[in-house]
């Protein structure tokens, strides 16, 4: 009799927490499990209830951890403690953990700066990815971390398995918000982990070591946090986007500075990369994890420095990278950013709105600029694209992305309404109505004509929130657009 009723508790509680037999694969969710079971009957055998009639557990109540709203596309990568994030109008950042600094020595773990670090972010409402970096001195494959990416090592296979599944077992668990060995204080839980920053520039293993480090790393989260999702390594696809066609521009420049600029046309680019080993390794290696690994993401991220239009053709050609393997999932940019050459402080402010609009309209669901902070690690190419310079100072790019995030609150949904060779015209959905936003491709002002057919007056806004009122006639506006403007009814 004690083990039947021990066994329609166990099922009832089973009912009430919701685990389905995927969960209950792995062995951590199911000692948490059974501590329930146990814990419950061990309340019941203290009451008087009869046997025959056993009383249901209460209904669990919910974990005070909560996930913030992410209605927006606006992210940053790089984005300090989070007070300037919130104010600009980001709702997730995104941040690095590498394995080394979280455990610097096996089976010794110090989250400390970790956890300030997401208590702080989490103190204003923001969302977070943490990418994790499998760079260790003592758990790393040593030829990887004898390379240097930047400042940093670069990263590659782990030589223990064992310590890092430990290890993400560890980190997810802390972070995830079921009440389990949580982090004290923790006010949002993590769902999102990428499996490592950019494989294709910082993995110094082969593509078949990556594919088995995703699905190694992939199942040891979901065991962990079933609500998981992961997302993929960064692809730093966008000159391989250029060869293989998906270029908008005239011309394609290549470098990490200004100093080794180089500007080819496209044609003479495209002929230069096809008759690279680098550009056939590259591809191949692409086409490996995008055929044999989407079992083991559920979003892509993609990396893209340039100019604007860049994110078009990075976005298209990840796209057709799915569709060619029978599947479509959720893209998105940790780091994007522009102009990474050619940079003027007005051309920043503006292309900012264009990054957005343009990579929104090709299907890229986040955005996250890159970055808010100035990264010192990095070059000065990279150091200038921060909306907080050096010094501290809010840039006017800053107050664009603010700018932006501001029309597009209560985000929904972008189309293409005006693609002529000489401007862009983007229609943007919110939850409280309809935003256009526009610009010439010129340079010079050109003229568009755009439906508001219940208003009598409409709003236009440019990059530095100069408002100009135009009136509607015969439920039409007409408007010469240089620059980005925001326009919307009055």
């Amino acid at each position: 009799m004690g083990n039947r009723l021990t066994f329609f508790m166990a099922a009832l509680l089973l009912y009430f927490f919701g685990f389905n037999q995927t969960v209950l694969a792995d062995n951590i969710t199911v000692r948490k499990v059974l501590q329930k079971i146990r814990s419950y009957y061990k309340q019941q055998n203290q009451t008087t209830h009869p046997v025959q009639n056993p009383v249901p557990p209460p209904t669990p109540a919910p974990n005070n951890p909560t996930q913030p709203s992410e209605r927006t596309p606006f992210g940053l990568h790089a984005a300090g403690s989070g007070t300037e994030a919130k104010d600009i109008g980001a709702s997730i950042v995104r941040k690095m953990l590498r394995w080394g600094d979280a455990e610097p020595a096996k089976g010794s773990y110090q989250t400390e700066l970790m956890d300030k670090s997401i208590k702080q972010t989490a103190d204003h409402g923001l969302s977070i990815v943490v990418s994790l970096v499998a760079a260790s001195p003592w758990g790393t494959n040593p030829a990887a971390l004898q390379s240097k990416c930047g400042s940093y090592t670069c990263t590659g296979i782990p030589t223990d398995h064992e310590a890092w599944k430990n290890f993400i077992r560890t980190i997810v668990e802390r972070y995830d918000g079921d009440g389990n060995q949580d982090m004290p204080g923790l006010k949002h839980p993590i769902k999102y982990w990428q499996i490592e920053n950019e494989w294709l520039a910082q993995w110094k293993n082969s593509a078949e070591d990556y594919l088995a480090h995703l699905k190694e790393t992939s199942e040891t989260v979901k065991q962990a946090d079933p609500e998981a999702k992961i997302i993929l390594a960064g692809a730093t696809a966008r000159l391989i986007a250029a060869a293989d066609g998906y270029w908008q521009n005239n011309t394609v420049q290549t470098g990490t500075s200004d100093a080794d600029l180089k500007v080819l046309s496209v044609d003479e680019y495209i002929h230069k990369a096809k008759n690279s080993p680098r550009y056939k390794t590259a591809k191949q290696k692409l086409e490996l994890i995008f055929s044999q690994g989407h079992p083991y993401f559920d979003i892509v991220d993609f990396h893209t420095y340039g100019e604007p239009e860049e994110i078009v053709a990075s976005a298209n050609f990840i796209k057709d990278l799915m569709h060619k393997n029978g599947y479509a999932k959720p893209i998105w940019s940790l780091e994007a950013a522009a102009p990474f050459f050619n940079f003027t402080e007005e051309k920043f402010t503006e292309d900012v709105i264009k990054l957005y609009q343009l990579g929104l309209g090709s299907g890229v669901e986040k955005i996250f600029w890159s970055s808010l902070v100035p990264t010192l690690a990095w070059n000065e190419n990279f150091l200038r694209l921060a909306l907080i310079d050096t010094n501290k100072r809010k840039t006017s790019a800053y107050y664009a992305y603010k700018l932006a995030a501001e029309k597009l609150k209560g985000y929904r949904s972008t189309e293409l309404v005006n693609s002529g060779a000489n401007v862009r015209v983007f229609k943007n959905t919110t939850e409280t109505g309809e935003v256009y936003v526009g610009w010439s491709t010129t340079g010079q002002f050109e003229n568009i004509t755009l439906p508001f057919p219940n208003a009598k007056q409409v709003k236009v806004t440019n990059s530095r929130a100069t408002v100009n009122l135009v009136s509607v006639t015969n439920g039409s506006v007409a408007l010469s657009l240089s620059s980005p403007v925001f326009i919307e009814p009055a």
